[in-house]
């Protein structure tokens, strides 16, 4: 029986597909009354975001393009920003686990079993950690291999273009907000010293391999920024990674400025990630004076005695580099020291520049926040002193917003296409969305301060005061 209906659905599908062939014969006009089977040659948009590139440039092998692998590294790149992600949401809401265990009385007639029971909780939450430990490697070699690519002599002719840059940023961004986080995750390294201590007792009863034998885990929860610490020893095995680097921090310093962003977080992560790439650049002072001593040697041999440039590992003064665009960068991060990191996670960026090697006294005394500069920034973070102006901008717009939409109602009531509202509607939109971002920035930034600097109990004893006082002063008037 049921083959006879698998029979009939395959006769009507046939049937079905040879009236579509057959209509579609009438319907086309073939001079010699023979079907064209030759497809038409659209033009080929290539779009650099994953949301409009659902095949993430699987399909860049089909084309003869000298930017196979670009395409290919952009492609890679999307897919560590979307494991990042879920690495940042994991950590986010990551919360102690050996705590409560610790808590627990322990029955000592059933005290294997409740141990064994406590390693099998603790072993999913610690490859969690493990998984977070193999994707910050993986990270750190694919980010390295492209930046040696990049400055690889064969290559130094081709710019980089704007999309690969584009992506390398949002990658280092993925990793600032991890780095941020795991540092503020105390529970992270107490929940592996406590699953160790719990496999000590289970593991002689069990045939268990051994938990981090290298205590490559450990070190890596318990450094602080150890991820940033370890690509940035990998990027010093890289010859001139210093080029690259400050081409990406120039280049998020160029789209902070041009305001080359609709959504509040591609703001901040310019911010950011143009701060940490100081770091990543400066070298350590231990290294500037064994790389003194390496090129001192290859003079005595004759071998580039000359200094002009350092050699993979050498260390690289970031505050002596003239490319860098320090003015811009002093500028933009003067105006917003404090950013978001992630919802109420937030950093202060000039500490970022202060923990480079090569700071000295008198620089730190630059990027810094004194009381004379976080009183000139107060009034800037908060939106009391911003809503009015917020307000006359957001008017303004409905305004706008009214008077084109009545104008242009007429034509889409007949269904005529206007080719002179084009251009206006689309800045209009644009305008509104910059709108939307600005405001939200000011909501975000706003909490980002009051959290650095919380008001202190003196300051609110006396706001109390002043309140009172003026309370008093309405009531008699009122009397």
């Amino acid at each position: 029986m049921e083959e006879e209906e698998q029979t009939k659905k395959l006769t009507e599908d046939i049937d079905r597909i040879a009236g579509t062939i057959h209509k579609l014969e009438t319907q086309l006009n073939t001079v010699d009354d023979q079907l064209n089977i030759e497809a038409p040659n659209p033009t080929i948009s290539v779009n650099t975001t994953s949301v409009r590139n659902p095949l993430n440039y699987q399909d860049v092998g089909g084309f003869a393009s000298r930017y196979h692998e670009e395409a290919r590294a952009i492609g890679r790149l999307n897919e560590f920003t979307t494991q990042a992600d879920e690495f940042v949401s994991l950590l986010y809401t990551y919360r102690s686990v050996s705590q409560p265990l610790s808590h627990i009385q322990l029955d000592q007639t059933r005290l294997d079993e409740a141990r064994l029971k406590q390693f099998e909780i603790l072993q999913a939450e610690i490859q969690k950690l493990h998984d977070l430990f193999d994707f910050a490697n993986d990270v750190k070699q694919f980010f390295c291999g492209i930046v040696s690519s990049l400055v690889n002599k064969d290559r130094k002719k081709d710019f980089p273009s704007e999309p690969l840059l584009y992506h390398m940023i949002a990658l280092l961004d993925r990793l600032v907000i991890l780095n941020e986080l795991k540092n503020m995750k105390a529970c992270l390294n107490n929940d592996l010293s406590y699953f160790k201590r719990v496999y000590s007792f289970v593991r002689k009863d069990t045939s268990l391999t051994q938990v981090d034998p290298e205590n490559h885990l450990y070190s890596f929860l318990a450094v602080q920024n150890k991820i940033f610490k370890d690509l940035k020893q990998g990027l010093r095995n890289i010859h001139s990674y210093e080029s690259i680097c400050v081409l990406l921090c120039n280049t998020c310093i160029d789209m902070f400025e041009r305001e080359l962003y609709i959504l509040p977080e591609e703001k901040y992560m310019f911010l950011r990630v143009a701060a940490y790439l100081v770091f990543l650049i400066d070298g350590d002072k231990e290294d500037l004076r064994q790389s003194q001593v390496d090129l001192l040697g290859d003079a005595s041999s004759g071998a580039g005695g000359d200094g002009s440039s350092l050699t993979a590992g050498a260390s690289v003064n970031v505050f002596k580099l003239r490319k860098l665009h320090w003015e811009h960068l002093s500028r933009a991060l003067h105006r917003n020291p404090i950013v978001p990191i992630y919802c109420d996670v937030h950093r202060n960026l000039m500490h970022v520049i202060q923990a480079c090697p090569h700071m000295t006294p008198s620089k730190r005394a630059h990027w810094s926040i004194d009381g004379a500069e976080q009183r000139r920034l107060e009034p800037c973070y908060q939106l009391v002193n911003s809503i009015e102006r917020d307000q006359q901008r957001v008017d303004a717009f409905l305004a706008t917003w009214a008077s084109t939409m009545a104008s242009i109602r007429p034509h889409l009531a007949v269904n005529t296409y206007v080719p002179q509202y084009v251009q206006p509607v689309t800045e209009l939109l644009i305008r509104g969305l910059r709108l939307i971002r600005d405001l939200s920035c000011a909501v975000h930034e706003q909490n980002s301060w009051k959290c650095s600097f919380p008001v202190s109990t003196e300051r609110c004893a006396a706001n109390r005061r002043e309140n009172g006082d003026e309370e008093e002063e309405e009531d008699d008037h009122v009397a």
